[in-house]
């Protein structure tokens, strides 16, 4: 499970190149756009179904996804990377370091703090099927702290059980795995605050979160002062209302969670040949599992696993795949593109010199409805460059890119957005070259 050599990120997914990350949303959802984004940009026929199936086809070979998950990844991997217990006998068994623990039921608070004092202080307490990093409280010393993280494991998941766990030191890495190569790797930090001298630590998380507005993958993960967030600022000699001097930084959710103020940053670049190994054979422990997240806890993922405390805590075969497209330091990886060259072997991304561009006129309801600002984030969302206009009682839009995406684009412009009432269509071609983005002209 060693690898030889130091020739990190040999198989990493590429830059991605995205200018504007204005057209994704600021939600789950955007873990299928940048899959579609990247069927798109690579001339591949995207096919819905309904808001969360969809195919994608490249004339000769079709699979289908729910969400951002493809038809290849099966039910039992799915069952398995959610119950936390299964895959960590599984890793074991693959011989996969994994942190020593026990699983107990929801009222044996009791038996699950003796066998904390057993294991040895710190200890981590998660429920056993929440996801995201919910209820999960690490770094547990004492019994308040204890009984407090209990708590909010109860409350991530209303039928889970409570794992309890030997803290494992060190910090917290996301490999993205696919067949039997890491594609893109990012490190969470755990959210925090850093002060100004100024601002009480309300403020400066009011601010921390209207800066995430603007990251897609983390513009709807805010942090909050939750009692446990409360509770760690109190053992700091903190209240909510504190003001903390200039330059000050202050990290009161330890556990490395986006979804609870936490950020990211890519360390593609940086993962040893070692950790590689690692990742894959926790990957290839989950039965029907073609790619995976794998959670791995470590000192510096740079270096060889046998010199330092390592872990894989989690795998999770319905990774977040935008994280590694919007990471709040370092390189965006095309973790999506990746996947899909993966799966349609044949598939690359479509040059400049290989894209078409069509001319459309859009008549009928179509103006003061909001329709050129709809046409402008759908294109984006398809990677088409191009502009759109209001002219008189009708709407120019000019599209240019893969001529797949330009075919699913024309087909939305047939109904456009919800109040509009599309009459007519007309298409030509269209031989001017379109601009670098895509633009509303007055």
């Amino acid at each position: 499970m060693v690898g030889t050599g130091t020739n990190p990120a040999r198989n990493s997914a590429p830059h991605w190149t995205v200018r504007d990350w204005s057209a994704f949303a600021r939600n789950y959802s955007v873990h299928r756009q940048v899959v579609q984004h990247a069927a798109f940009v690579r001339n591949l026929r995207v096919e819905r179904v309904s808001p969360l199936f969809y195919t994608i086809s490249d004339g000769g070979r079709q699979l289908g996804f729910w969400d951002h998950t493809p038809e290849t990844t099966t039910q039992i991997a799915r069952e398995v990377s959610i119950s936390k217990p299964v895959t960590k006998d599984l890793l074991a068994r693959a011989g996969i370091q994994v942190p020593a623990g026990k699983v107990f039921k929801r009222g044996d608070l009791g038996a699950g703090w003796g066998f904390a004092k057993g294991i040895g202080f710190p200890v981590v307490v998660k429920p056993t099927t929440a996801s995201g990093g919910f209820g999960v409280t690490s770094n547990i010393m004492t019994e308040d702290h204890f009984r407090l993280a209990w708590a909010s494991a109860l409350e991530a998941s209303a039928r889970a059980r409570v794992m309890v766990e030997k803290h494992v030191q060190g910090k917290d890495f996301r490999l993205f795995v696919i067949g039997d190569q890491v594609v893109a790797a990012a490190r969470r930090v755990p959210a925090y605050v850093e002060g100004d001298g100024r601002s009480s630590i309300v403020e400066l998380v009011a601010e921390k979160n209207e800066g995430r507005r603007v990251n897609p993958y983390l513009g709807a993960m805010a942090m909050k002062l939750t009692p446990m967030v409360i509770r760690n600022l109190g053992e700091m000699g903190l209240g909510p209302e504190a003001v903390l001097e200039q330059g000050r930084r202050d990290t009161p959710a330890p556990i490395q969670n986006l979804g609870a103020g936490g950020e990211s940053l890519d360390v593609t670049a940086l993962v040893h040949p070692d950790f590689e190994d690692i990742a894959v054979s926790a990957r290839k422990a989950l039965p029907g599992a073609l790619h995976a997240g794998v959670d791995l806890l470590a000192d510096d993922v740079s270096a060889p696993a046998v010199a330092q405390e390592w872990a894989v805590c989690e795998v999770n075969t319905f990774p977040d795949v935008a994280l590694h497209h919007f990471p709040v330091s370092g390189r965006p990886r095309d973790a999506a593109g990746a996947l899909i060259e993966y799966l349609f072997p044949e598939s690359r991304r479509c040059e400049p010199f290989e894209w078409q561009s069509v001319r459309t006129v859009i008549s009928g309801q179509v103006t003061g409805v909001g329709f050129r600002r709809w046409i402008r984030r759908r294109a984006m969302l398809r990677g088409l460059t191009g502009s759109v206009r209001n002219r008189g009682g009708s709407v120019e839009a000019v599209f240019s890119g893969a001529p797949q995406a330009i075919d699913d684009m024309v087909e939305l412009c047939r109904s456009g957005p919800r109040k509009a009432v599309v009459t007519d269509l007309a298409v030509e071609p269209w031989g001017e070259a379109a601009a670098a983005d895509f633009q509303i002209l007055s």
